[in-house]
């Protein structure tokens, strides 16, 4: 009697194939395949899965299958349109359900990364982000270069310069 080979497969689902060109059932039961970049462009040129179908000569539900995880979902341009209400109410949601007990539970360097966290966001929302400091920084050291200069310029004209205003030493 012959001895069947037992072959042992990977527990789990088995992994999609999202290889550019992949085989799709075709009318007649056999093996067709797709183009997925021809499919998305054909798609997105406004052609139905039938069309499409027709075109690579499998079934409908084929392109479908295909297609699916390539496809845009209609609801994100709302999400975009309201991403910043969105993440507030979620940030928002998490922040109230944090209370003083969870607080104490948690590591000191996660507390301390989290406080670091809102603390950047909050600069960020107020405009007072690190890169605006920076550039505070080096506009008001600009601004103390050119009023050393003005009342270095201003005694060689003999002119006195206090704050930035020019006072005749005439006078």
């Amino acid at each position: 009697m012959p001895v069947k080979k037992v072959v042992k497969r990977k527990p789990g689902r088995p992994k999609k194939n999202t290889e550019e060109k992949l085989p799709a059932l075709s009318r007649d039961n056999s093996f067709q395949i797709i183009d997925i970049n021809k499919a998305i462009e054909l798609r997105v040129k406004g052609l139905t899965y039938q069309e499409i179908a027709e075109y690579f000569g499998c079934t409908p539900q084929a392109v479908n299958q295909r297609l699916q995880p390539f496809m845009i979902d209609p609801d994100l341009q709302v999400f975009k349109d309201n991403r910043s209400e969105i993440f507030a109410n979620i940030q928002w949601q998490l922040l109230k359900s944090i209370d003083k007990k969870d607080i104490k539970r948690t590591p000191v360097t996660s507390r301390i990364t989290g406080a670091a966290i809102l603390y950047d966001k909050e600069r960020l929302e107020t405009d007072k982000s690190t890169s605006n400091v920076h550039l505070y920084h080096d506009l008001s050291r600009d601004v103390t270069d050119l009023d050393r200069e003005l009342k270095v310029l201003g005694e060689a004209l003999g002119e006195d310069v206090i704050d930035g205003e020019y006072e005749d030493v005439d006078e």
